[in-house]
């Protein structure tokens, strides 16, 4: 199993369009790859968090879109 972290900041009021847009890539990648899943925090300093489990390195990459609008 391989885990992929990621961290970013939102562009504010752009916090619904992102954590539906942010599902909406974890399911793609499910579906596509066969991961197993992953998860979203808020961070204490305001920064978003998501952990995603994989079968292996790479997974994923065939699943990659542009980064989502109010995503920096």
């Amino acid at each position: 199993m391989f885990a992929v972290i990621y961290r970013w900041r939102l562009v504010p009021g752009e916090e619904q369009q992102c954590t539906g847009g942010r599902h909406r890539v974890a399911e793609a990648v499910h579906a596509r790859c066969g991961s197993y899943g992953s998860r979203l925090y808020t961070a204490h300093d305001g920064t978003w968090v998501a952990y995603a489990r994989r079968p292996a390195a790479g997974t994923g990459r065939s699943a990659a879109r542009p980064t989502p609008r109010g995503w920096r």
